[in-house]
């Protein structure tokens, strides 16, 4: 039994000591930055208390010490996925006008912008999507990062 204990508290020290004689460096991130929607689908049920829905655009990458400009564009259709969606809804209309850009600020991963509805034009019943993509500038966009997103709302 006493050797038992006395293996134990060595194996015990030996681990210990081999966990702290290793560095901790710092992770680094290698590959390109990208911006990418954080979600690819947003629903909501507009009420007369909701006037607006944010939407989210991440930097998948390190944060940087300066503000970046995201553009993104209307599509007329798209694939997310396995489906398939069309925008039915009209800037001006249905929604507020866009604006196109979104900043991510410095020292910040996130950047968002509103997408305003016209409670007036929207029509009890109807589903309205709209079908947004991102696109390149400042920042690589691909596929593989979420670079659609649909925003599925009705009343």
């Amino acid at each position: 039994m006493k050797r038992f204990k006395y293996l134990s508290a060595l194996v015990f020290a030996g681990v210990f000591l081999f966990a702290a004689c290793q560095k901790n460096e710092p992770i680094t991130f290698i590959a390109e930055s990208h911006a990418a929607f954080e979600v690819t689908t947003q629903t909501v049920q507009v009420t007369d208390e909701i006037s607006s829905v944010e939407v989210s655009i991440m930097l998948v990458g390190p944060q940087e010490n300066r503000s970046i400009n995201v553009n993104y564009v209307v599509l007329e259709s798209g694939e997310i996925g396995t489906s398939e969606h069309e925008t039915n809804v009209t800037e001006g209309v249905e929604i507020g006008n866009l604006d196109k850009t979104v900043t991510i600020p410095a020292n910040s991963s996130f950047g968002k912008f509103n997408v305003t509805f016209n409670h007036a034009n929207i029509q009890e019943g109807q589903q309205y999507k709209l079908l947004l993509e991102l696109q390149e500038g400042e920042l690589k966009v691909s596929p593989a990062y979420n670079s659609k997103f649909v925003l599925i709302f009705s009343k």
